[in-house]
């Protein structure tokens, strides 16, 4: 990431205050690119987007942009909003149902995941570890990428399981 001071109008006292910062970038991929999603570093764990915490909008590839406190190990959180966001995946409609996704924090992945959530999911701190729980649960081959860099091929295995997290997510 790259470090940024950023004037904190917030800080106590008659001007404001240089907050270092952190700004990640990532993708939320569902089984395409998810545009508008909300995503934030979520500080305090509730598994939501605060109106206290970094927050920004996925653009038409998914990417985003978050200025975070350096070295931060917060969850980073996607809100898929049924009727505002869209999964390119999805001819352009908006998704049918509100669901979340997560990565355990920007060190693991700054790709937001069907993959990252259910690593998340799984608690375990240890995330080679936890990558392979989640292989063995979902019935993976060893090698299956858990961090895709970008959206499955349509069609593919990747994508297949994904769709399938997916609705789970949003039930």
């Amino acid at each position: 990431g790259t470090l940024l001071l950023v004037d904190h109008p917030d800080a106590g006292g008659g001007g404001g205050e240089a907050v270092e910062t952190e700004l990640i970038k990532g993708q939320v991929i569902g089984g395409g690119l998810i545009e508008g999603a909300l995503v934030c570093a979520d500080l305090n764990a509730n598994g939501g987007c605060d109106g206290d915490e970094a927050q920004a909008r996925s653009d038409a590839a998914g990417g985003y942009q978050l200025a975070v406190a350096p070295y931060a190990a917060a969850p980073l959180v996607a809100e898929i909003i049924a009727g505002r966001a869209r999964d390119s995946d999805q001819g352009g409609s908006t998704v049918d149902a509100s669901y979340r996704m997560v990565s355990p924090s920007s060190r693991y992945s700054t790709s937001i995941s069907p993959y990252t959530t259910l690593v998340h999911l799984s608690g375990e701190p240890d995330f080679p570890l936890a990558e392979d729980e989640v292989r063995n649960t979902l019935g993976l081959p060893p090698k299956f990428e858990i961090k895709p860099a970008a959206a499955a091929a349509a069609g593919s295995l990747t994508q297949a399981v994904a769709k399938s997290v997916i609705i789970a997510l949003k039930s």
